[in-house]
Protein backbone atom coordinates (compact mmCIF):
# COMPACT_ATOMS: atom_id res chain seq x y z
CA UNK A 1 0.00 0.00 0.00
CA UNK A 2 1.37 3.56 -1.19
CA UNK A 3 1.38 5.87 1.68
CA UNK A 4 0.37 9.27 0.17
CA UNK A 5 2.73 12.48 2.03
CA UNK A 6 0.89 15.77 2.03
CA UNK A 7 3.43 18.81 3.03
CA UNK A 8 3.44 22.54 2.40
CA UNK A 9 6.50 23.89 1.13
CA UNK A 10 6.30 27.66 1.19
CA UNK A 11 9.05 29.65 -0.83
CA UNK A 12 8.75 32.99 0.95
CA UNK A 13 9.44 36.25 -1.16
CA UNK A 14 7.45 38.50 -2.88
CA UNK A 15 4.00 38.31 -4.36
CA UNK A 16 5.26 36.67 -7.61
CA UNK A 17 7.89 33.23 -7.03
CA UNK A 18 10.57 33.80 -9.13
CA UNK A 19 12.70 31.27 -10.94
CA UNK A 20 15.73 31.47 -8.42
CA UNK A 21 13.63 30.20 -5.90
CA UNK A 22 11.31 27.72 -7.72
CA UNK A 23 14.70 25.93 -8.76
CA UNK A 24 16.08 25.78 -5.03
CA UNK A 25 12.50 24.74 -4.57
CA UNK A 26 12.86 21.56 -6.68
CA UNK A 27 16.02 20.89 -5.64
CA UNK A 28 15.39 20.53 -2.08
CA UNK A 29 12.78 18.43 -2.60
CA UNK A 30 14.70 15.74 -5.11
CA UNK A 31 18.19 16.14 -3.83
CA UNK A 32 17.41 16.69 0.14
CA UNK A 33 13.82 14.89 0.52
CA UNK A 34 14.35 12.06 -2.48
CA UNK A 35 10.69 13.23 -3.38
CA UNK A 36 10.15 11.47 -6.46
CA UNK A 37 6.52 12.80 -7.77
CA UNK A 38 4.73 16.19 -6.34
CA UNK A 39 1.76 18.30 -7.32
CA UNK A 40 2.13 22.09 -6.61
CA UNK A 41 -0.73 23.85 -6.20
CA UNK A 42 -0.32 27.32 -7.14
CA UNK A 43 -2.77 30.55 -6.99
CA UNK A 44 -3.82 32.42 -10.07
CA UNK A 45 -1.21 35.15 -10.54
CA UNK A 46 1.73 34.02 -8.14
CA UNK A 47 3.70 31.56 -11.22
CA UNK A 48 4.40 32.43 -14.70
CA UNK A 49 4.47 30.09 -17.74
CA UNK A 50 8.36 30.41 -17.49
CA UNK A 51 7.99 28.58 -13.88
CA UNK A 52 5.27 26.13 -15.39
CA UNK A 53 7.94 25.07 -17.16
CA UNK A 54 10.45 24.89 -14.80
CA UNK A 55 8.71 22.11 -12.86
CA UNK A 56 7.93 20.29 -16.33
CA UNK A 57 11.31 20.00 -16.58
CA UNK A 58 12.01 19.23 -13.56
CA UNK A 59 9.17 16.28 -13.43
CA UNK A 60 7.17 18.03 -11.23
CA UNK A 61 3.14 18.64 -11.94
CA UNK A 62 0.66 21.60 -11.01
CA UNK A 63 -2.74 22.81 -10.63
CA UNK A 64 -2.93 26.59 -11.34
CA UNK A 65 -5.69 29.21 -11.15
CA UNK A 66 -5.91 31.40 -14.26
CA UNK A 67 -6.70 34.76 -14.19
CA UNK A 68 -10.12 34.75 -15.89
CA UNK A 69 -9.15 37.61 -18.17
CA UNK A 70 -6.58 35.22 -19.64
CA UNK A 71 -6.80 33.77 -23.23
CA UNK A 72 -6.98 30.38 -21.91
CA UNK A 73 -9.34 30.58 -19.46
CA UNK A 74 -11.71 31.98 -22.15
CA UNK A 75 -11.21 29.38 -24.76
CA UNK A 76 -11.73 26.83 -21.83
CA UNK A 77 -14.89 28.86 -21.11
CA UNK A 78 -16.36 28.72 -24.21
CA UNK A 79 -15.68 24.82 -24.63
CA UNK A 80 -19.32 22.88 -24.45
CA UNK A 81 -19.44 20.31 -21.84
CA UNK A 82 -21.78 19.16 -18.98
CA UNK A 83 -20.90 20.38 -15.41
CA UNK A 84 -21.14 17.69 -12.89
CA UNK A 85 -21.39 18.26 -9.17
CA UNK A 86 -19.08 17.06 -6.87
CA UNK A 87 -20.83 16.29 -3.18
CA UNK A 88 -19.22 17.94 -0.38
CA UNK A 89 -20.96 17.16 3.03
CA UNK A 90 -21.55 20.14 4.72
CA UNK A 91 -19.59 22.52 1.96
CA UNK A 92 -21.31 24.94 -0.59
CA UNK A 93 -22.51 23.40 -4.05
CA UNK A 94 -19.19 22.80 -6.46
CA UNK A 95 -19.30 22.08 -9.92
CA UNK A 96 -16.83 21.27 -12.12
CA UNK A 97 -15.96 20.22 -16.06
CA UNK A 98 -12.81 19.98 -18.12
CA UNK A 99 -12.19 21.27 -21.01
CA UNK A 100 -8.51 20.32 -23.21
CA UNK A 101 -7.53 23.57 -25.11
CA UNK A 102 -4.45 23.59 -27.61
CA UNK A 103 -3.32 20.26 -25.61
CA UNK A 104 -3.53 21.32 -22.23
CA UNK A 105 -6.15 20.12 -19.85
CA UNK A 106 -8.15 22.85 -18.35
CA UNK A 107 -11.67 22.51 -14.75
CA UNK A 108 -14.10 25.15 -15.42
CA UNK A 109 -15.27 25.57 -11.76
CA UNK A 110 -18.32 27.10 -10.51
CA UNK A 111 -20.11 27.68 -7.40
CA UNK A 112 -23.46 29.13 -7.60
CA UNK A 113 -23.36 30.80 -3.66
CA UNK A 114 -20.02 32.69 -4.95
CA UNK A 115 -21.96 33.65 -8.16
CA UNK A 116 -25.00 35.02 -5.81
CA UNK A 117 -22.55 37.08 -4.08
CA UNK A 118 -20.32 38.10 -6.89
CA UNK A 119 -23.53 39.26 -8.69
CA UNK A 120 -24.76 41.39 -5.40
CA UNK A 121 -21.38 43.04 -5.56
CA UNK A 122 -20.71 44.10 -8.66
CA UNK A 123 -19.17 47.56 -9.47
CA UNK A 124 -21.64 49.43 -11.08
CA UNK A 125 -19.04 52.41 -11.93
CA UNK A 126 -17.41 49.53 -14.00
CA UNK A 127 -20.40 49.22 -16.01
CA UNK A 128 -21.10 52.86 -16.49
CA UNK A 129 -20.83 54.13 -20.06
CA UNK A 130 -19.58 58.25 -19.69
CA UNK A 131 -21.91 59.64 -22.56
CA UNK A 132 -21.12 63.49 -21.24
CA UNK A 133 -20.80 63.39 -17.53
CA UNK A 134 -21.61 67.33 -17.75
CA UNK A 135 -25.16 66.82 -19.70
CA UNK A 136 -26.01 63.86 -17.00
CA UNK A 137 -25.86 61.34 -20.05
CA UNK A 138 -24.63 57.98 -18.26
CA UNK A 139 -25.65 54.94 -18.98
CA UNK A 140 -25.22 51.12 -17.98
CA UNK A 141 -23.17 49.19 -20.83
CA UNK A 142 -25.29 46.32 -21.43
CA UNK A 143 -22.61 44.41 -23.02
CA UNK A 144 -20.05 44.55 -19.99
CA UNK A 145 -23.06 43.57 -17.78
CA UNK A 146 -23.13 40.27 -19.60
CA UNK A 147 -19.31 39.66 -19.68
CA UNK A 148 -19.31 40.48 -16.05
CA UNK A 149 -22.35 38.16 -15.39
CA UNK A 150 -20.78 35.48 -17.49
CA UNK A 151 -18.03 34.98 -14.94
CA UNK A 152 -19.55 35.07 -11.65
CA UNK A 153 -19.43 32.36 -9.34
CA UNK A 154 -16.30 30.54 -11.77
CA UNK A 155 -13.02 29.92 -12.06
CA UNK A 156 -10.82 28.39 -14.14
CA UNK A 157 -7.56 26.07 -13.11
CA UNK A 158 -5.15 24.61 -15.49
CA UNK A 159 -3.80 21.16 -14.63
CA UNK A 160 -0.70 19.23 -15.87
CA UNK A 161 -1.21 15.58 -14.10
CA UNK A 162 -3.59 13.46 -16.31
CA UNK A 163 -3.68 11.12 -13.56
CA UNK A 164 -5.94 13.40 -11.35
CA UNK A 165 -9.27 13.13 -11.63
CA UNK A 166 -11.33 16.17 -12.43
CA UNK A 167 -12.87 16.70 -9.00
CA UNK A 168 -9.69 15.81 -6.76
CA UNK A 169 -8.04 18.69 -8.93
CA UNK A 170 -10.81 20.83 -8.38
CA UNK A 171 -10.53 20.05 -4.68
CA UNK A 172 -7.02 20.35 -4.14
CA UNK A 173 -7.29 23.43 -5.41
CA UNK A 174 -10.49 25.18 -3.59
CA UNK A 175 -9.51 23.48 -0.15
CA UNK A 176 -6.01 22.74 0.31
CA UNK A 177 -5.41 20.84 3.12
CA UNK A 178 -3.08 22.54 6.26
CA UNK A 179 -1.22 20.56 8.52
Amino acid sequence: MQEKLREEYLIEGSESLDLHHLYRALDDLRRRFGIKRAVFVCDRGMVSEANLRLMAEAGYDYITGLRMASHPARKALSRQGRYHRIEREGKPELWVKEAVVDGERYIICYNPDEAEREEMETNPKALIRNRGYRKGLLEIDQAKVSEAERYDGKYVIKVSDPRLTTESAALAYREPQRP
